[in-house]
C-alpha cells in the first residue's frame, strides 16, 4: 500500500515523496534506522509508519487547503510517471474494489525478475494488465444482488506512461496509446493528440 489514510483523505505517496517523507521521519536517527525501516515488521519500520502518519496529520492540522494542493493532488511527469503507474493503479485497485492487476509475464520472465531484481520496482514487470469488472446495472440485477456483469482487460506498459494527475479517487493515466480515466467512473479514450 503506497498510500496513506490521514482524517477522510487519502493520500498518494508517490516514491519522491514517499523517500522526502521517510527522509523527514527519519531526521535525527542513526545510521542504520533507515536500513531497518525496509524490514517488514521490525521495530524501526513501524515507527517510520507512525511517524509519517503524524506528519501528514500535523501538516493537515496547519493548513487544509494546502495539504489538498501538496499531498492530495498529483501530477507526475515522463520522469516519474512509469515508475509509480503500478503503485497508483493498485491502490485504486484495492480502493474501488471493481478492479484487479494481473502479470502477464511467463514463469520464466517472473523468476529472472526476481534474480535481477527489478520485482521490487515492478512487481508485475514493466508490462502489466488492468482488469475492471463492469456490473450489469439493470433493475432486476440491482434488487436481486447479482454480481453479473463485464470484465475490461487494457494492457499497460509502463514504458509508454507520461503522466498521471488527479488526486487517489479521481485520476488520469496518459501513455502514448491511450488515456484512462479511473475514478468513479472508469473510462478509456483515445490519446491526447491522436485522432
Amino acid at each position: 500500500m503506497t498510500y496513506k489514510l490521514v482524517g477522510p483523505h487519502r493520500v498518494f505517496l508517490s516514491s519522491a515523496r514517499f523517500k522526502a517523507l521517510s527522509d523527514e521521519a527519519g531526521k535525527g536517527k542513526g545510521p542504520l534506522w533507515p536500513v531497518a525501516c525496509w524490514i517488514e515488521g521490525t521495530r524501526e519500520s513501524v515507527e517510520r509508519s507512525e511517524l509519517m502518519q503524524s506528519i501528514l496529520a500535523r501538516e493537515l492540522a496547519r493548513d487544509a487547503s494546502a495539504f489538498a494542493q501538496d499531498w492530495l493532488r498529483f501530477d507526475l511527469g515522463v520522469d516519474q510517471a512509469p515508475v509509480n503507474v503500478w503503485d497508483l493503479l493498485w491502490d485504486w485497485c484495492q480502493i474501488s474494489g471493481y478492479a484487479s492487476l494481473a502479470d502477464v509475464r511467463d514463469g520464466t520472465e517472473q523468476m529472472l525478475a526476481n534474480f535481477s531484481g527489478s520485482s521490487f520496482d515492478y512487481p508485475m514487470g514493466t508490462v502489466f494488465r488492468l482488469n475492471h469488472f463492469v456490473p450489469n446495472r439493470t433493475f432486476w440485477n440491482r434488487v436481486s444482488g447479482s454480481k453479473k456483469g463485464r470484465m475490461i482487460s487494457v494492457i499497460i506498459d509502463s514504458a509508454q506512461v507520461r503522466r498521471l494527475s488527479g488526486t487517489l479517487d479521481h485520476f488520469i493515466v496518459q501513455t502514448t496509446g491511450f488515456t484512462l480515466v479511473c475514478g468513479k467512473d472508469f473510462q478509456i479514450l483515445p490519446a491526447v493528440g491522436s485522432e
